[in-house]
């Protein structure tokens, strides 16, 4: 690697909490100079557990050695003022960096402003972003903070145009807290060349959505923000378009994991489990939960229920230590499936991923 790896348009999305332990996540797109070694002026949303905007970001960046540099990010908080945050950032590859905050006092190592990591990931060169660019369905799936419980969901956004006029859908199933809902919304959207997706009308209000943003990296797909106070992130991801599902569209051997846990009461698990075709799951599961405590070397076995032709399901597991009984699944692709706990009384839910 060197600093001409970095170099292209980025769409990316840093999760992460403020000073005083709160929610706090910043997302958006950016051009990265690998001659000049800027971060040429972009778009970025910031919401700080509910004071939410949309605002230019802008700042540079060095390459140090092996897969590792420095950036800094400059923008205005929504109702403070101008602040440049510092990051160390890592390449898996030249699509795709790591970045973890590192603003800290000198003498005491504290954090100073916010404290915030995630990806970075390039826009395929030539892509051109429009109004087509969400037709069709993705699956979305999203992690917030309710108080000091996460709150999770999975489900579909479908629309035709993407034009600040013609209807765009929400339907999910969400497991928010312990407290199991199956909301849904009707709004526009509007994709800016730039890859920046809005929207309207996709929450109970205009403050409280868990899809107010999406930065895309493709058609369908790319890193979501929300404007709700649970600070909502998570992703889209293109459902295989023309696709009517069945049971069989869930087969072969998938890796089960939680990797997006909001706060510490969530359990960490990660398994291998095989899919027969006709809705049966079992395979080995591992899990931690918040104590530390590891169980591992689990039998895992599931059976679902013949998934509606949009890739909406149902599962029930013999509940291993840490895995729930009840879950909802979306397919993205016989590849991918993403499932949330449909456990009333769970506070501590995750998304869950399977994929092959």
């Amino acid at each position: 690697f060197g600093a001409g790896s970095f170099s292209g348009n980025y769409a990316f999305e840093f999760p992460g909490q403020d000073l005083s332990g709160k929610p706090t996540a910043l997302a958006g797109v950016i051009h990265a100079n690998g001659t000049t070694l800027l971060l040429t002026p972009g778009t970025c949303d910031f919401n700080d557990a509910g004071t939410y905007g949309s605002q230019s970001l802008s700042g540079d960046f060095t390459f140090t050695a092996n897969n590792i540099g420095t950036a800094t990010m400059t923008f205005v908080v929504p109702t403070k003022s101008q602040i440049t945050l510092n990051f160390v950032y890592f390449f898996v590859s030249p699509a795709d960096l790591f970045f973890i905050e590192t603003d800290a006092d000198k003498n005491t190592g504290k954090p100073t402003n916010y404290r915030l990591g995630g990806e970075m990931t390039l826009q395929p060169t030539g892509t051109a972003f429009g109004q087509s660019s969400l037709a069709g369905a993705s699956v979305a799936t999203g992690t917030g903070i309710d108080g000091s419980n996460s709150s999770v969901f999975t489900g579909l956004l479908t629309s035709t145009l993407c034009d600040g006029n013609t209807p765009a859908t929400l339907a999910y199933d969400e497991n928010d807290a312990g407290t199991i809902g199956s909301p849904s919304y009707s709004g526009t959207c509007m994709v800016s060349s730039n890859g920046r997706a809005g929207f309207t009308g996709l929450g109970s209000s205009a403050s409280q959505t868990r899809v107010a943003v999406a930065y895309l990296t493709g058609p369908g797909q790319g890193f979501l923000l929300g404007s709700d106070a649970a600070v909502t992130t998570g992703l889209l991801e293109q459902q295989a378009p023309g696709t009517s599902f069945s049971s069989s569209s869930v087969q072969g051997g998938y890796t089960l994991s939680a990797p997006f846990a909001a706060e510490a009461q969530v359990t960490n698990f990660a398994g291998q489990v095989d899919a027969d075709g006709t809705g049966n799951l079992t395979g080995t599961v591992d899990t931690s939960d918040p104590s530390g405590t590891s169980t591992l070397d689990q039998v895992f076995s599931a059976t679902i229920s013949a998934p509606a032709s949009n890739g909406r399901g149902t599962m029930i597991t013999n509940a291993p230590a840490g895995v729930p009984t009840n879950l909802v699944y979306y397919i993205v692709s016989p590849g991918n499936v993403r499932a949330i706990s449909a456990d009333a009384g769970n506070q501590h839910p995750a998304v869950i991923v399977l994929r092959h």
